[in-house]
C-alpha cells in the first residue's frame, strides 16, 4: 500500500496533476459491459471507490495522516480487495485484465478528484466523517463499514440485487426456460 506526504502549499497543484494526469488513461477502458457484481466482488468494488475517496481527501484535504493510519489499520483488508478486483478483472476481461483494472482505479480517482474541485469544503468534510467511523470506532470491520458509505456505490457495475429486485418488480424481464418440443 502506498502511503502518502503531503505539503500543506503543493496539495491542492498536487490533486490537480493528479486529476489531469489520470485522465489521460480514461480512454484506455473499453465499452464492454461488465456483467453484475455481488458478493465478494461486489465488496471489493466497494472498498476500491472509498479507498481512493479517501486517498485524494489525503491529498485534497491535508489528510495524509489520517489516510496513512486507514493504510495500516486496513493493510489486510484493503490487499484482499484488491486481490479479488484482480480476479474479477480476469474473468471479465482476460488477457486485458490489468489494463482495465488500472483503468478503473484511474476513473475512480478522477472521479474523486472531480467531486474534491466542484466542491472542496462538502468533499473534505464527507471524508472526515469517513476517517472518523473507520478510524475512531474501535472494532470496525471493513467489509461492513464500506457499503455504509455514500459514494461506496460510485464503482460503475450493477449490482445483481439490483438486476434482480429490477426483475422481479418487472422491470427486467428474467430469462425464461426453453419450451419442451
Amino acid at each position: 500500500m502506498a502511503f502518502i506526504r503531503s505539503t500543506r502549499k503543493g496539495s491542492s497543484l498536487l490533486a490537480g496533476a493528479l486529476a489531469l494526469g489520470l485522465s489521460a488513461l480514461a480512454p484506455l477502458a473499453h465499452a464492454k459491459a461488465p456483467p453484475c457484481v455481488k458478493g465478494e466482488d461486489e465488496n471489493a468494488l466497494q472498498v476500491r471507490v472509498v479507498q481512493t475517496e479517501l486517498m485524494v481527501a489525503a491529498l485534497s484535504c491535508n489528510a495524509s495522516p489520517r489516510y496513512n493510519a486507514f493504510v495500516q489499520t486496513y493493510q489486510k483488508d484493503l490487499m484482499a480487495a484488491h486481490n479479488q478486483l484482480r480476479k474479477l478483472f480476469k474473468r471479465i476481461y482476460g488477457g486485458s485484465a490489468n489494463t482495465e483494472l488500472n483503468a478503473f482505479i484511474t476513473r475512480l480517482a478522477n472521479d474523486s478528484s472531480k467531486r474534491s474541485i466542484a466542491n472542496i469544503t462538502v468533499f473534505c468534510q464527507n471524508a472526515s466523517t469517513m476517517y472518523d467511523g473507520a478510524l475512531v470506532a474501535e472494532g470496525v470491520q471493513l467489509a461492513a463499514f464500506v457499503p455504509a458509505q455514500p459514494v461506496a456505490q460510485l464503482h460503475g457495475f450493477e449490482s445483481c440485487a439490483a438486476v434482480q429486485t429490477a426483475s422481479l418488480d418487472g422491470d427486467v424481464p428474467l430469462p425464461r426456460p426453453k419450451p419442451a418440443n
